[in-house]
């Protein structure tokens, strides 16, 4: 839209379009994190939680672009723009721009569990029964930078069995952990006895 300013009594005139200011609302980034945004070769950076403005005021009319340049890293974050696209048509813009932390599963391989023996692990507050010497993955992802530690919560019985665990705990680092190995092996028992009215100097096997 264009309006007009007076020029004094000589009515003269100038047709000045009006601008507008296109910006970003956002939430969700973590803190210590920011987020780079681009509008038609703008650049904007946030690096809290909040309303950001581009330095740059267009024209009322003009085609607005804004997408994200550089995603949050540290911790891994995926923030979206709303709407990112479209005129300016007389009045200023802010675009909602949601962050969420990227999550990540948990999960290794079984090796040496007997036939139909089962063993149970825990990953804070979710349990998994693993009953084959296959990989496995737990349900639940993580975010990334999060700590994971993993247990044996009930051994394998039929027979019974040790499982020990292997690269069972971490930081969770910008992708899933699929390295943690559960090694059981059948326990082992001793056969023996007493031996009583063995006459001196004979010997039994």
């Amino acid at each position: 839209r264009d309006f007009c300013l007076s020029r004094g009594l000589g009515d003269v005139y100038k047709r000045q379009t009006l601008q507008y200011n296109v910006g970003v609302d956002v939430s969700g980034l973590a803190q210590g994190n920011s987020v780079e945004f681009d509008n038609n070769g703008e650049s904007l950076i946030a690096n809290v939680d909040g309303q950001f403005n581009f330095a740059t005021a267009l024209d009322d009319g003009t085609n607005y672009h804004v997408e994200v340049n550089t995603q949050p890293i540290m911790p891994n974050q995926m923030c979206t723009v709303e709407a990112s696209e479209g005129m300016l048509q007389g009045e200023d813009l802010l675009l909602t721009v949601t962050c969420s932390t990227n999550q990540y599963f948990v999960g290794g391989t079984t090796n040496g569990l007997a036939n139909g023996n089962s063993v149970s692990l825990s990953l804070g507050d979710e349990d998994l029964s693993v009953n084959s010497n296959t990989a496995f993955v737990f349900l639940n992802p993580l975010a990334d930078e999060s700590n994971y530690s993993v247990t044996v919560s009930s051994q394998p019985i039929a027979p019974n069995q040790t499982c020990e665990l292997g690269n069972s705990s971490g930081t969770i680092a910008g992708d899933d952990i699929d390295d943690m190995e559960v090694n059981c092996i059948t326990n082992q028992y001793t056969i023996g006895g007493s031996v009583t009215g063995l006459h001196a100097g004979n010997n039994l096997v």
